[in-house]
């Protein structure tokens, strides 16, 4: 069936291995989806993704203004800024592109099952060994080119 691009633009929320933050506030990169800026939203979801436990670190808290390309902050914290910004966005579909790859394991584990906790359906892309094992896979679809084919089963049941 066909989809409007639009409407899978707003069902969807994406994370990629490359983060990219904009010369900004935590807090606006946070919302960035969001031109009202909840502070409770940010921080809820800034809860999740572990960004809170480096925000008192940080100068001015979530008014802090990172660089472009989110200098000034470390490339794990980056990617969790993201993800708090992905969260927050809260689509029906999460798209995680080897985002992990800049966390250590237990900081892999909390945001995994944070994002669980919370999503309706998680789609992810490059995800190593230990999150495969870890999680359980509902569908695995083949992507090529940029068509999506039909889903595959779940890797559980191979």
């Amino acid at each position: 069936s066909e989809y409007k691009l639009e409407d899978v633009r707003r069902a969807t929320s994406f994370v990629s291995q490359d983060v990219f933050l904009f010369s900004e506030t935590v807090a606006n990169n946070i919302a960035f989806y969001d031109e009202g800026k909840d502070m409770e939203k940010i921080e809820k979801f800034a809860s999740l993704a572990r960004v809170s436990k480096f925000i008192p670190r940080l100068s001015d808290g979530y008014d802090t203004v990172v660089g472009e390309r989110g200098l000034g902050l470390s490339g794990g914290q980056k990617q969790r800024v993201s993800i708090a910004r992905a969260l927050y966005k809260d689509a029906p579909v999460l798209l995680l592109d080897d985002v992990l790859s800049e966390l250590d394991s237990r900081r892999q584990r909390y945001l995994l099952e944070s994002i669980h906790d919370i999503q309706t359906m998680i789609t992810c892309t490059g995800l190593d060994d230990f999150v495969s094992h870890q999680f359980t896979i509902n569908k695995v679809f083949h992507v090529v080119a940029g068509h999506v084919y039909q889903p595959m089963g779940c890797p559980a049941d191979k």
